[in-house]
């Protein structure tokens, strides 16, 4: 690897993000210090010194750096557990993160590997993220965190990666199409424009309770999901918000991929449309 193009862009990334001229100088002492260990082999010293800089106190993209840096020094000593979780550590910051270094191509496969292993622990954390943001109202915010999740999940090189994948692509992409809406419809009401009308239910029909599930089950349950109308009128994602039972959740899920709607308008014109459904199971 390239241990001096390592150093400048650590040195830099510190340099840039230190918040005054002293703060700067220290953290390019302590870098300077570390260096001289890693190039001396010394990765346990240098790794030492590194842990005295705060990741809190630094910005986002420096802190991933930082998280980089050590994973390459603990993967220098065989600390493969310890450097995979630095390099989680990094891809939690920076999930699309490229390094910028060259690396030897068994550093560059770990990494990869390490990257192959989380990716649908960060699309979800990132699709999470965009949802949190979208039911709160920070739609332009969730669209930053929506994009991030579809690109997590949209690679499609591994069968199994894109099996475990696929409902995140599909609800990423269909609440940042509503988000994107959101959005619109927000500046279009700030001009004074016409609201939306919701769409109208042409084939909307609930699975009948499974007979393999015990009738205690059937004491009054109370169930919420959210669907994503298209444009079109059909269902493009459904969420579960709240839970009846894991076995008739799926067969709500199932079923709703089936409805049918005339579409919600604005302006005369079908758009997306968050439709939110209570559904109560009554016991006999």
């Amino acid at each position: 690897m390239n241990s001096g193009r390592i150093r400048a862009l650590v040195a830099l990334s510190f340099l840039l993000a230190s918040p005054h001229p002293t703060a700067a100088q220290q953290l390019l002492d302590r870098l300077a210090e570390s260096r001289q260990l890693y190039e001396s082999a010394d990765y346990a010293k240098a790794l030492a010194v590194m842990e005295t800089i705060d990741p809190r106190a630094i910005a986002p993209d420096v802190a991933r750096d930082r998280a980089l840096y050590q994973a390459l020094c603990l993967f220098a000593l065989d600390l493969r557990v310890e450097a995979a979780a630095r390099i989680e550590a990094a891809l939690e910051l920076d999930p699309l993160f490229r390094t910028t270094v060259d690396l030897s191509p068994r550093v560059q496969s770990f990494i990869d590997e390490v990257r192959r292993q989380v990716r649908p622990a960060l699309a979800n954390q990132r699709y999470r993220a965009g949802k949190a943001l979208f039911d709160s109202g920070h739609y332009e915010a969730s669209l930053r965190e929506f994009a991030v999740a579809i690109q997590l999940a949209g690679n499609d090189r591994d069968p199994q990666e894109k099996s475990e994948l696929a409902d995140v692509s599909t609800l990423a992409a269909g609440f940042r199409d509503l988000a994107e809406r959101e959005v619109a419809r927000h500046r279009s009401a700030a001009r004074g424009d016409a609201p939306t009308l919701p769409p109208v239910v042409i084939d909307q029909v609930l699975p009948p309770w499974p007979a393999n599930l015990p009738p205690s089950a059937l004491i009054s349950m109370t169930g919420a999901f959210e669907i994503v109308v298209s444009a079109r009128g059909d269902v493009g994602a459904v969420n579960v918000i709240k839970s009846i039972h894991p076995v008739y959740d799926h067969l709500v899920v199932a079923a709703a991929k089936g409805w049918r709607y005339r579409p919600a308008t604005r302006d005369g014109e079908p758009v997306a449309y968050v439709k939110r459904l209570t559904v109560q199971v009554t016991g006999k």
